[in-house]
């Protein structure tokens, strides 16, 4: 009866690691598909994001090198 009990636990035990790896082995996977989607991917929403304030600030023809223009209000 001790050897039955002895071998439930380890038969327990090695059924919880190989969850663990499984659980494991389907996180990594998704992370890189969702990691991927977001940054990494040339259409992921990061370079999306990127590409649109890109084009807001350097106009339509890409004339924008970082200068202000000066105004002044008359009185």
């Amino acid at each position: 009866m001790l050897k039955g009990q002895n071998g439930q636990k380890g038969q327990t035990s090695v059924e919880y690691i190989l969850l663990l790896v499984v659980v494991i082995a389907v996180g990594s996977a998704l992370f890189k598909k969702v990691e991927g989607y977001l940054i990494s991917d040339p259409d992921s929403l990061r370079n999306t994001y990127l590409g649109e304030y890109q084009d807001m600030f350097s106009g339509q023809n890409g004339s924008f090198q970082g200068q202000y223009k000066r105004f002044t209000i008359k009185r």
